[in-house]
């Protein structure tokens, strides 16, 4: 519960409507770790549609890890809406996406980074190519000192504004609770964040940007 309300008041409701019930089963047992790409991995439907939307995923970290900050920060210098890396590069100069951003995907043991890409089935392979291009140019000349400026004021603002309602507190410290990291994990990453720099977000773009390690998975449209 989040909210204007009394600690005691809510753990003396929690323990008498829960308090009696008995556990369901065993503890959960920790789950295997996943298999990691050693190559190009590529998964492609054909359908009968204009479009083709891939999503492009590198192998990456949890947020718990300590690379996590950067690559939040990269979400945001990538896909800030128009303002984006991506955006300006894929779309508004050589049109070849409708959608485009990417963005770390976390997971309690582990993460992955993946950009996303919905465009005309014609310029899949054109698409695919700047796509990957992109993420490679993360590592130098695609991250300036004004692209970081501007996703660090992005970044702070929008997290702010989506935390302003209960329901948000609840929602962020149920998803810090899962992931295993502290519940005041996002006022923690909104106190590192400035503290990024160019040179970090070029470091990490090349540890996990730089091989042949990625998933390319597609819908592939086929109708003219």
């Amino acid at each position: 519960m989040v909210g204007n309300v009394d600690a005691e008041d809510v753990r003396r409701l929690v323990e008498e409507k829960l308090g009696r019930m008995a556990p369901s089963g065993p503890a959960l047992k920790p789950t295997p770790p996943a298999p990691m790409p050693r190559a190009v991995t590529e998964k492609v439907e054909t359908r009968d549609r204009k479009q083709t939307a891939m999503v492009m995923g590198f192998p990456a970290v949890g947020p718990a890890h300590p690379d996590w900050h950067a690559l939040r920060l990269l979400q945001s210098v990538t896909s800030a809406g128009l303002s984006g890396t991506f955006y300006r590069e894929l779309r508004a100069r050589r049109s070849l996406a409708y959608v485009v951003f990417a963005r770390p995907q976390s997971y309690a043991q582990g993460g992955m980074f993946v950009g996303y890409l919905a465009g005309e089935a014609s310029k899949e392979k054109g698409a695919r190519a700047a796509l990957l291009n992109e993420f490679r140019r993360t590592r130098g000349e695609g991250v300036t000192e004004a692209d970081v400026v501007r996703a660090k004021a992005y970044y702070a603002g929008s997290t702010r504004i989506g935390r302003e309602e209960s329901g948000d507190r609840v929602g962020e410290f149920g998803r810090n609770y899962v992931l295993g990291v502290p519940l005041d994990f996002v006022d923690r990453t909104l106190a590192a964040i400035p503290k990024v720099s160019v040179a970090d977000l070029h470091a990490v773009s090349a540890r996990y940007f730089s091989g042949d390690d990625y998933v390319y998975a597609a819908v592939r449209g086929t109708a003219k």
